[in-house]
């Protein structure tokens, strides 16, 4: 063997060496970090044994009849596992398993049409008007819907939670256009009883419901209801010379621990899938549609071959609950360190390198949104609360005095309202209109 030979060999064997070094960096995950950990000891997992849980009322709430709205929600609840574990494609427009045997058709088309007509009149109309514009077809739709309505109030008045229960990142959730609807007509019975007090308890139950285990997505719905009943409560104090308050928010009501636990759970369905191959579908894996709607998947396996190499699941959830947990700590914070820690800067405490868990990185990046905005929203109802108790004593507006306040609230007044400035420097103007805390004044 020429000396040239061997120097190539001798370099051949050390690329050699250097690429496997390499790879094997690569590919050494890390332990979940303690923040995942707290986390995720607040979520309940899948369970091939369950039967019943609390939130399989909410799964089944449009079930036929009660004895099968418990089983409906646990039917879904296994179907959509069993999909995430088994099926060869994520890609599912409708569940492979249906049960339209168990579910009731409870609103007519008529009904549907007065709600999409109260929904127009909300966008335009000051509450109680726009619901009085429909008073004798809600009426009317409400004195039919007794079983829904006794469900609605059934899952309002639960034992609190202490863990969120899991669902499959692909399933069913809860039928929670129906629910609004049932919402909205026990709203308008107590409108148009113009029973404050009664609306004043619902309001309550919401809120302690709002409080227990819940996904991001139960909490936001709640939170609008919420949001609605204030304002409800407060033109009523109004025209009815009344002076009808709420409790404030605690730090615990506020927190976001539980909303935040659930999408630390989503993030790691959605690595651990990736990463473990529980499905044939692949990140890069093309969708094709024929001309009868039927989807097919064409593999790719050098990206797949890449996928294990460039993401690490343990690192990608590590990253991920560095940003959400600052934001939950802040959210338990008192109202005057919750301000200020908002204009400071939150940045990722996980160190990241350029190649390294390079496709994790990214995804992290994609599903990262601004937290801020989630823990913000509790903060806008209770300053919303705020502003109901001040005007409920139906006196003269003393700003000075208001401002005097040691949870740090800035009131102000335009020319029809009482207002908080909002903490947030990221609301939209959307979000200004519905959460904006601010109450019209008397004329």
């Amino acid at each position: 063997m020429t000396i040239r030979l061997k120097k190539m060999c001798l370099g051949l064997f050390g690329f050699v060496l250097l690429l496997s070094g390499l790879v094997f960096g690569l590919i050494q995950d890390e332990p979940i970090s303690q923040n995942a950990t707290a986390l995720l000891a607040d979520v309940r997992f899948y369970d091939t044994d369950l039967k019943q849980d609390p939130y399989f009322l909410w799964l089944g709430f449009d079930a036929k009849t009660d004895a099968e709205q418990q089983l409906l929600g646990q039917k879904i609840y296994h179907r959509d596992w069993k999909n995430f574990y088994q099926t060869n494609s994520v890609y599912i427009d409708e569940p492979i398993e249906k049960f339209s045997e168990l579910q009731g058709d409870f609103l007519t088309e008529a009904d549907e049409k007065v709600f999409e007509q109260l929904i127009k009149d909300l966008q335009v109309e000051i509450g109680i008007e726009a619901y009085q514009k429909q008073q004798r077809a809600l009426e009317e739709i409400y004195s039919r819907q007794s079983v829904l309505n006794a469900r609605w109030q059934a899952l309002l008045h639960q034992a609190p939670t202490q863990k969120v229960l899991v669902l499959s990142v692909e399933g069913a959730i809860p039928n929670f256009t129906l629910m609004m609807k049932i919402h909205r007509l026990y709203v308008a019975h107590l409108l148009f009883q113009q029973d404050v007090a009664a609306l004043v308890r619902y309001t309550e139950a919401l809120i302690a419901k709002d409080q227990s285990a819940v996904s991001l997505l139960d909490k936001m719905i709640m939170l609008n209801l919420i949001s609605d009943n204030i304002e409800l409560i407060h033109q009523l104090n109004q025209r009815l010379g009344q002076k009808h308050t709420l409790s404030e928010l605690s730090l615990a009501q506020m927190s976001m621990r539980f909303p935040f636990a659930s999408e630390t759970a989503v993030m790691q369905q959605v690595t651990n899938r990736l990463v473990d191959r529980q499905s044939p579908q692949g990140l890069f894996d093309f969708i094709y549609e024929d001309e009868n709607q039927q989807k097919s998947v064409e593999k790719h396996p050098i990206a797949d071959f890449f996928t294990p190499l460039l993401l690490l699941k343990n690192q990608s959830l590590n990253r991920y609950v560095s940003y959400i947990y600052l934001t939950l700590v802040i959210s338990e914070l008192p109202n005057p360190q919750f301000k200020q820690a908002l204009q400071q800067p939150h940045d990722s405490t996980v160190k990241r390198s350029w190649l390294k868990n390079f496709m994790g990185n990214k995804l992290v990046d994609v599903a990262l949104p601004r937290w801020e905005t989630y823990a913000i929203r509790p903060r806008l109802i209770n300053q919303k609360i705020v502003l109901l108790n001040v005007l409920a004593q139906h006196q003269a507006i003393d700003l000075a005095r208001l401002n005097q306040n040691t949870q740090g609230y800035a009131f102000y007044q335009t020319k029809t309202a009482l207002c908080i400035k909002t903490p947030n420097p990221y609301l939209d103007e959307e979000e200004q209109r519905k959460y904006g805390s601010c109450l019209k004044l008397e004329d």
